[in-house]
């Protein structure tokens, strides 16, 4: 189940970026530089005075400041000082930014315990990002003891004010229902709701559940339009598996969609875009740059890349021949199953040194090994 992970939140007055417009527009002048940095200055120390006064927002402004070094030199420690400063004045986002400090370490001694204390109070206070979190420690067993019910009721109550991540994660929570009753209906509807509010994530898992019938009716045409929408806003697996459906039919279509997906790392798009790449479908020919990507899709465990690899090696296709190298991929490919590929192999052994053929059986195992 994935968490929102939200950092702290950051005020910034109209009043201080004004000047730094104006010095943008203008001769850019050191003396009008000066008189930003000393209004800059100023306008800082008069936050720093109000907050040592008590003032819970210009504490809480301070904080964010410190952690995100606008201003001044960043300092996670300072800023948990000050986010404690508010927090304890009943601020819910300072409460909020407390616990997030505490559950990930940063600026202070990481602890999970005091993590779900703050999240606990900010959540009190009707903060949905606290609740979230703090139903997915629940949920989880992060830090504190699982409690799906206890989870449940958190996330609901975010989900509620219409905060996407607890959709998603409440949606999770009932798909699987582990601890509490399981309810695929109930977590399509929120799935859907937090898809409908732009969570690219939702989207995608939408899209899985229209094309199994998880929750819904079966309905091809609206897992593809979900899929359309989450690649569209980004998210990498939509991108590579509308690319790989595309590209059955329509490589031009399918290329900008798995060359982002290839971007962001996804092997399953590495693959699928060096298929087009090699033979010039919907993207450049380029013997170079498809042999690139599917040893990158070896790599990361692609089995349909294994082979292909391996070839491409073996002639010398898109760079220098390298028959040791393809050895190797042919066992790693004939070890998983593919008897081709163990032919393969058995022919190549033949035209190879055997030190070459030595060094490869030992890697093919060692590689092997690795991914059990």
């Amino acid at each position: 189940m994935p968490r929102p992970f939200e950092r702290a939140p950051l005020w910034i007055a109209s009043c201080l970026l004004a000047p730094l417009f104006t010095a943008c527009s203008s001769s850019h002048s050191d003396q009008g530089l000066e008189r930003d940095q000393e209004i800059f200055t100023a306008g800082l120390e008069r936050m720093v005075d109000r907050a040592q006064r008590g003032d819970a927002a210009a504490q809480m402004e301070l904080a964010a400041r410190y952690y995100d070094g606008i201003g001044v030199e960043p300092n996670p420690a300072r800023a948990a000082n000050w986010y404690l400063a508010a927090a304890e004045q009943g601020l819910p986002e300072a409460q909020f930014s407390l616990g997030l400090l505490y559950e990930t370490g940063d600026g202070v001694m990481q602890d999970p315990e005091r993590a779900a204390e703050w999240y606990a109070k900010a959540a009190r206070g009707g903060d949905a990002r606290a609740q979230t979190n703090l139903g997915l420690m629940f949920a989880e067993g992060r830090g504190i003891q699982r409690d799906e019910p206890q989870a449940l009721q958190y996330l609901m109550a975010a989900a509620k004010e219409g905060h996407g991540p607890a959709q998603l994660a409440l949606a999770s929570l009932l798909g699987r229902g582990r601890g509490i009753d399981a309810d695929p209906v109930k977590a399509a509807a929120w799935l859907e709701r937090a898809a409908s509010g732009g969570l690219a994530e939702a989207q995608f898992r939408l899209a899985a559940a229209y094309r199994s019938g998880t929750g819904v009716p079966i309905d091809p045409g609206s897992s593809l339009r979900w899929l359309k929408r989450a690649a569209e806003a980004g998210h990498p697996g939509a991108s590579a598996q509308l690319g790989v459906t595309l590209a059955r039919t329509d490589p031009v279509a399918a290329a900008p969609y798995l060359q982002m997906a290839a971007e962001a790392g996804t092997p399953e798009a590495k693959y699928a875009l060096a298929l087009l790449t090699l033979r010039g479908g919907g993207v450049p020919q380029n013997d170079g740059e498809a042999r690139r990507l599917f040893g990158e899709a070896a790599d990361a465990g692609i089995r349909e890349a294994w082979p292909r690899f391996a070839k491409m090696l073996e002639q010398g296709r898109g760079g220098p021949a390298d028959k040791e190298k393809a050895l190797l991929w042919y066992l790693i490919a004939a070890r998983g199953g593919d008897s081709a590929a163990g032919i393969e192999a058995d022919r190549l052994k033949l035209d190879v040194p055997p030190a070459s053929r030595i060094r490869a059986q030992a890697m093919a195992e060692a590689w092997t090994a690795g991914r059990r």
